[in-house]
């Protein structure tokens, strides 16, 4: 993720602390283990009432990560599309972001 984080601030959006260059963990140098730590906490994503638990160090295999959109500060959810999953799921999130289902909590 981190090798994306300058494009997606580009687009617009944050990626927490964590997944831009130059981060460092806070817990390095500690006795205390990376979960007491907010930077080494797992991310648990909801999707119509299943939770995913994404794991903080699994940067290749990560399909959603949220961000902030930059241009409102509102927490956003972003989503890897894959190519196996056919030309409807980028169809589909486009539709999302258009008027009215965008300004749609």
């Amino acid at each position: 993720m981190v090798e994306r984080q300058q494009a997606l601030e580009q687009a617009g959006y944050m990626l927490r602390p964590r997944y831009r260059l130059g981060w460092k963990p806070s817990w390095v140098g500690t006795n205390k283990s990376y979960l007491d730590f907010e930077d080494g906490q797992p991310l648990i994503v909801s999707m119509n009432h299943f939770y995913f638990l994404c794991c903080a160090h699994d940067f290749q295999n990560r399909l959603c990560i949220d961000a902030t959109r930059i241009s409102d500060g509102k927490h956003v959810m972003l989503k890897r599309l894959l190519e196996r999953e056919g030309p409807y799921e980028l169809e589909i999130n486009k539709n999302f972001s258009k008027e009215p289902l965008a300004s749609d909590p």
